[in-house]
């Protein structure tokens, strides 16, 4: 890795780590979007930056994965949020809408 890659994955480490705190516990979840709002604060959002997040997510202990059309990070949640916030956010995100119209 070139010293430009290590400052920008560090900067975006610290970016995410002020809004997100890895919790590593799979009840807690966030969508990729919020995380990825959070990452292209002045900065353009392309696909290239979400591949850095994704990578740089993965290497701080969250599992990237995919519920039905929802984007996830499993074993994340915001920081400063409640307990019964992170379960509503939970539910809400583990719930797919498709099931209800079958």
């Amino acid at each position: 890795m070139n010293l430009r890659r290590i400052a920008r994955w560090s900067r975006l480490a610290i970016t995410i780590g002020a809004e997100f705190e890895v919790t590593g516990d799979a009840s807690h979840v966030v969508r990729r979007t919020s995380v990825y709002k959070v990452a292209a604060r002045g900065r353009v959002w392309n696909p290239a930056l979400a591949r850095e997040v994704i990578e740089v997510m993965r290497s701080l202990g969250a599992s990237p994965v995919a519920n039905g059309n929802r984007r996830l990070f499993v074993g994340v949640r915001a920081r400063g949020a409640s307990e019964d916030e992170v379960a509503e956010v939970a539910r809400a995100c583990r719930h797919d809408p498709r099931e209800q119209q079958r």
